[in-house]
């Protein structure tokens, strides 16, 4: 299971794959206890190394531009409350993409979802534009980039 192989990563000193599958059992289950609880025992091993943190950062923009955008939103994330201080516009303006690609993409029928997502998108948008962070538009999705430039507006 996730759960055991998260533990078998972090007996192992394999802090990066272990945060990766706590994080994919939280996306399953978010009050998985144990899971929880190894996600909060990695983050405080992993927030004493930045060079961890940029690494995750890495692959969550990674993982955008793979179109798994679930997982770059966690890996964003993790960079993000592990107190990650360089490229925060960055990891802002990917970590909202990444959510907004999920609402596109999220259930027609299940408007509160698709509503949440987007508002969370907005508000990560705003926070890359406090840190006067500049997508790079020819990487970058022209739906994403509209979004954007509308949440700029909304300021």
């Amino acid at each position: 299971s996730e759960l055991a192989e998260a533990h078998r990563n972090e007996q192992n000193g394999n802090l990066k794959a272990a945060l990766h599958d706590f994080q994919a059992v939280l996306v399953l289950d978010g009050l998985q206890a144990e899971a929880l609880a190894g996600k909060q025992r990695v983050m405080a091993e992993l927030q004493g190394d930045p060079k961890a943190l940029a690494d995750g950062l890495e692959d969550g923009i990674r993982s955008y531009y793979a179109s798994r955008f679930e997982q770059a939103a966690a890996s964003i994330s993790l960079y993000l409350d592990g107190g990650g201080l360089h490229n925060q516009g960055a990891a802002h303006f990917y970590l909202g993409a990444s959510l907004l690609s999920q609402a596109i993409l999220a259930d027609p029928h299940d408007q509160a979802k698709q509503s949440s997502l987007r508002q969370d998108a907005d508000q990560q948008f705003q926070m890359a534009r406090q840190e006067n962070y500049l997508p790079v538009e020819k990487l970058v999705s022209p739906r994403i980039l509209a979004e954007w430039a509308q949440s700029g507006s909304r300021q």
